[in-house]
């Protein structure tokens, strides 16, 4: 039974590593550089992508790779929380937003 247990945890131990494998970052950058999808960001956003994200998270995937997983673990979670901090939007309370709206639009009211 307990050598039952240690495979089981071995085995966890070889999915978490495959999970953090750098494959999907080296796929992503060579999908970056294709015509498909350099066209698809022409059109969209105006210009083509030099692909620096793509070879940031690649080195960074690299690094990761070379500390303690204890240290690994700590610098991913960091990360997560300030992805989870940044938020695209800017809230504003009502009284905020009806100021920014009557200093942005409110000749429109005095129209009609």
């Amino acid at each position: 039974m307990d050598g039952e247990l240690r495979t089981k945890q071995q085995h966890q131990q070889e999915e978490e590593k495959i999970k953090s494998s750098c494959v999907k970052f080296i796929d992503a950058l060579w999908f970056c550089y294709s015509p498909f999808y350099q066209v698809k960001e022409y059109y969209r956003e105006g210009t083509f992508d030099n692909c620096r994200s793509k070879w940031g998270d690649l080195f960074d995937c690299f690094h990761l790779k070379t500390v303690s997983e204890a240290r690994s673990q700590e610098i991913l979670q960091s990360r997560e929380r300030e992805k989870i901090q940044a938020h695209i939007w800017t809230f504003h309370t009502r009284e905020e937003a009806a100021t920014a709206w009557k200093q942005k639009y409110g000749q429109l009211d005095e129209e009609n």
